[in-house]
């Protein structure tokens, strides 16, 4: 297998970024495995698409996380935390992305040697060491949607960029580009699309609360099949360029972990890697449905937006899907189009993200007045 490795040393961390230290009783793993509620996505850290991903497998399949851990991942707790006190770097695998017409495929495992630091203070150690490795990743090469040989200063690319040099550390930004159907990949080991949901003159068009087209119906079908399945969907919010209405932040990813049917309405269920501000519905002495924000201190409940179908197809421009990996080297169904996405009252039931059932979670969130502008593109 092919192994790649980077010192500190080598690394160029600019502005936002800095060599971080883990505390010599910090544990890999806080909670004991990877959980969703570990993914905290900071304001100067603009890579939505890769952390959506990360907080859907965290969600629907913790043990895939754990197999990029390969020195970890067969030990018990205690065998972890003391391993990782005692470790100066960590082994990371990923998979090698291959694009196709119309999807992306996985290729070759690789592993990435970094030293044990991160790149930025907080959030739990696997989050940021997988965030630092795949920097490395990019900046070698691997993500068929970052060119590194691009001669683009303004987007902050070196017009004399050489991979033997530096990795620089914001390669992970979304505003370098970047693609959620390819960290599917990279994670998973499984193929992934992107799949575009409406186009801008029909999105227009839709008014939350009111009935479904045949095309809206057969793309929430698509998502809910999906997450049956459970497989990872993250899905793009963009609304020209805008960048927030009334709890949905715009030009981000966001995490896809539910669907459901009640009342005669169909709603997805999304999480903001912020884990901040939600969007929920209340209705007026007429009986019309109006959007707005709410605030929960329920930490498994931050982020979440419960959101009428016609109302998210408004805001999310397309899904990414992983696909079964039983299908990683057929091609996607032709309704697909592979597309680099630009980036960032339902029931009062409980609701779990350990569960995909199809009962309606009660939405509420933290708030925080700040956001930025990412971009994928």
């Amino acid at each position: 297998m092919e192994k790649i490795t980077v010192q500190d040393s080598e690394i160029n961390y600019g502005i936002f970024n800095s060599k971080i230290e883990f505390e010599q009783d910090a544990k890999l793993f806080p909670k004991g495995q990877p959980v969703y509620t570990d993914i905290k996505q900071g304001y100067t850290d603009l890579d939505c698409y890769f952390l959506s991903v990360v907080a859907g497998l965290a969600k629907s399949k913790p043990k895939t996380l754990l197999e990029c851990f390969p020195e970890y991942k067969d030990l018990k707790e205690d065998e972890i935390n003391k391993k990782f006190s005692e470790a100066k770097t960590i082994e990371i695998e990923f998979y090698k992305v291959k694009e196709c017409s119309d999807f992306y495929k996985p290729g070759r495992k690789l592993t990435i040697v970094v030293d044990k630091t991160a790149l930025r203070k907080g959030g739990a150690p696997w989050v940021r060491l997988l965030e630092k490795a795949y920097v490395v990743y990019r900046a070698k090469g691997y993500d068929p949607n970052y060119d590194v040989s691009k001669k683009v200063k303004s987007q902050g690319y070196d017009p004399n960029y050489d991979v033997s040099k530096k990795v620089k550390s914001r390669v992970i930004d979304g505003l370098n580009g970047g693609d959620s159907a390819t960290v599917i990949v990279t994670l998973t080991g499984h193929a992934a699309q992107s799949i575009n949901l409406l186009e801008d003159e029909e999105r227009s068009k839709l008014v939350k609360f009111k009935s479904y087209s045949d095309e809206a119906q057969q793309k929430f079908n698509q998502i809910q099949n999906a997450i049956k399945k459970n497989n990872v969907v993250t899905a793009s919010a963009k609304l020209g360029s805008r960048l927030y209405s009334k709890g949905l932040f715009l030009q981000h990813v966001y995490t896809v972990i539910n669907t459901y049917e009640e009342g005669g309405f169909r709603y997805v269920v999304v999480r903001n890697p912020y884990a901040n501000r939600s969007r929920t519905y209340e209705k007026d002495s007429k009986g019309v449905m109006h959007s707005k924000v709410t605030v929960n201190k329920e930490e498994s409940q931050k982020g979440i937006s419960t959101l009428e179908l016609n109302d998210f197809l408004k805001y999310f421009k397309c899904v990414e899907i992983e696909e079964d990996s039983s299908s990683s080297s057929s091609s996607s169904s032709s309704s697909s189009s592979l597309s680099s996405p630009s980036l960032e009252s339902p029931s009062q039931q409980s609701f779990s993200l350990e569960s995909s059932s199809s009962s309606g979670p009660s939405l509420e969130s933290s708030s925080q007045q700040s956001f930025s502008l990412e971009s994928s593109s």
